[in-house]
């Protein structure tokens, strides 16, 4: 069924429900991938990633007062590395080599966004249109 727009404050209306209606597919997609991405020992981690939307900005975060090694998970927590990894884009995971209980990191958030970044533009057209049909 097609929507009657009868003027342009009903458009910018209506692409505003669709941004809106993006941002939430967004979350939901980066959510999901950060899921599947990140390490499991317990499982405490991956049940935890949470997105929430504030204005303009989609947030996918872990409560580090829930997991407090949520980031450590993400970065790493090392002083100094064996060498310079590359970009989180080429490398889902790097470990970090020497001593002590510094531990590599396996960056779930970012590859999850990396992953899908070229999605984020198909997910906004497609939600404007369903708004705007």
């Amino acid at each position: 069924m097609v929507k009657t727009v009868r003027n342009e404050k009903d458009i910018e209306r209506l692409i505003a429900v669709g941004i809106e209606n993006a941002k939430l597919e967004i979350a939901k997609a980066v959510t999901n991938r950060a899921k599947d991405l990140a390490p499991v020992e317990t499982g405490l981690l991956k049940a935890n990633i949470q997105f929430k939307i504030e204005g303009d900005k989609v947030i996918v975060f872990v409560p580090e007062s829930v997991v407090p090694y949520a980031a450590a998970m993400e970065y790493g927590t090392a002083s100094y590395w064996a060498g310079e990894p590359d970009s989180p884009r080429k490398h889902d995971t790097y470990q970090r080599t020497g001593k002590g209980s510094e531990v590599g990191y396996s960056p779930y958030l970012r590859s999850a966004v990396y992953q899908l970044e070229n999605e984020f533009a198909k997910i906004v057209q497609a939600e404007i249109v369903k708004a705007l049909s």
